[in-house]
């Protein structure tokens, strides 16, 4: 098998065109200016390595003349030692091709990198795409459901506010005030009061343990509607189990909880003053 080549002659630093081939420990090049006679060289007087600018050619180095032998070809390391036994060129082959496997895979990887950041901003641009198409610059929006999106916005980040609360809540010693806080949003969002009653309080006592499980809920203060007061026990039944109290905290807590009806929207409150029994 003949391969294109570049012979670099270390003494006049010229490029020539050559082809060469393998053949029983020897290396065959023929050279157009040289009439194309063939010019046979033992393999054991060049050193076998990857090189190049971007290490993707086969080099040769003559050891005693200092030329350079390049090829690009992939096949040239297989043709080098099929056509030897020289243990030390078979070692330098092998070499040479885990040098070039390596950056065959590091070249892969780049590609692979860059195709996975083009998909990412497409997937992006496709989504603000979309997202414009959906709601258009400049385009009205019912006032019903600007005030919606407000309060589920308002409503996920206290959600995410009781949560983290609840969490701190398990590792640190017990507050009170920042436990209160945890449970005020949970409760508040489960009230349904009934519809079509006058403004009016309602003061639900009831007791939580550790594991945040609320019992022996009652009235402490009627709102005089009975329907209102049994929404407010209702409530506190089914916001059961709270977050856990956490280290520190006694095995359980008596909370006094205001129910605050004042219209169109539902407002509790905690007294100043929250009674605690162990």
């Amino acid at each position: 098998m003949n391969f294109l080549a570049r012979l670099y002659e270390r003494g006049t630093g010229d490029s020539i065109p050559v082809t060469v081939s393998f053949q029983d420990d020897m290396i065959i090049i023929y050279m157009e200016e040289n009439g194309n006679e063939p010019i046979a060289v033992p393999l054991a007087e060049w050193e076998v390595r990857i090189g190049g600018s971007a290490e993707d050619k086969i080099v040769l180095h003559a050891y005693q003349t200092g030329d350079t032998l390049i090829c690009g070809e992939e096949l040239f390391l297989t043709a080098i030692a099929e056509a030897t036994d020289n243990k030390e060129i078979i070692n330098q082959v092998a070499k040479a091709k885990r040098k070039a496997s390596t950056r065959v895979i590091r070249q892969s990887t780049g590609i692979v990198a860059v195709l996975i950041c083009l998909t990412m901003f497409g997937g992006c641009v496709t989504i603000g795409f979309l997202d414009a198409v959906k709601h258009p610059r400049g385009s009205s929006t019912h006032p019903r459901a600007e005030v919606e999106d407000a309060e589920q916005e308002e409503e996920i980040a206290a959600e995410g506010a009781e949560e983290t609360a609840g969490q701190a809540a398990e590792s640190e010693p017990f507050d009170g005030s920042r436990y209160m806080a945890s449970i005020q949003h949970k409760i508040k969002s489960a009230w349904k009061p009934p519809s079509g009653i006058k403004p009016m309080k309602v003061v639900v006592h009831f007791t939580v343990d550790k594991s945040g499980r609320t019992s022996n809920a009652k009235i402490a203060r009627s709102s005089g509607n009975k329907a209102c007061d049994a929404s407010a026990l209702k409530t506190i039944s089914d916001v059961s189990p709270l977050p856990k109290m956490g280290a520190g905290a006694p095995p359980t807590v008596n909370i006094e909880y205001t129910f605050d009806y004042v219209g169109k929207k539902a407002n509790q409150s905690f007294p100043e003053e929250t009674k605690r029994y162990d």
